[in-house]
């Protein structure tokens, strides 16, 4: 070991290095893993799910923004009464209702992105399938 770190470390002036994966600062993840989907749903009909933010740092988590981006996302809603900025002490959780919401059948997928005031966005890919009902039911055929 180097006599400079050695000393530094004997001081009590040890030096802290930046990890991503650590939990020091301001910190948070997207729940669930993997993709949010919505399976069979019927066109011109909305249904929700809910993606998650968990802050999992050691300090206070503000998020500045969150916005849909990408092929499909004008078939994805975002709630209007968002209230940015969000802030989260360490361990709470916050969830934001995303809403599909398909005028025609098909695949559909766009991203959610989550924008806090320190640190990387974070993104989760965002899928629906939508089908033409059958007989004016509200449900899509087996």
């Amino acid at each position: 070991m180097p006599l400079f770190s050695l000393l530094l470390g004997l001081l009590g002036c040890g030096l802290e290095t930046y990890n991503e994966d650590s939990a020091i600062g301001p910190r948070f993840e997207l729940l669930p893993e993997g993709e949010l989907s919505f399976q069979r749903v019927p066109a011109d009909k909305a249904t929700q799910s809910t993606l998650t933010v968990l802050s999992t740092g050691d300090e206070r988590m503000v998020i500045d923004a969150v916005a849909l981006s990408g092929p499909h996302a004008d078939r994805f809603a975002l709630p209007t009464e968002l209230p940015l900025p969000i802030s989260l002490a360490p361990g709470v959780e916050f969830p934001i209702n995303i809403s599909f919401e398909p005028t025609a059948a098909g695949q559909f997928s766009a991203l959610v992105e989550v924008t806090p005031i320190v640190g990387p966005v974070l993104t989760r890919r965002i899928v629906g399938q939508a089908c033409e009902a059958q007989g004016g039911a509200d449900l899509c055929p087996p």
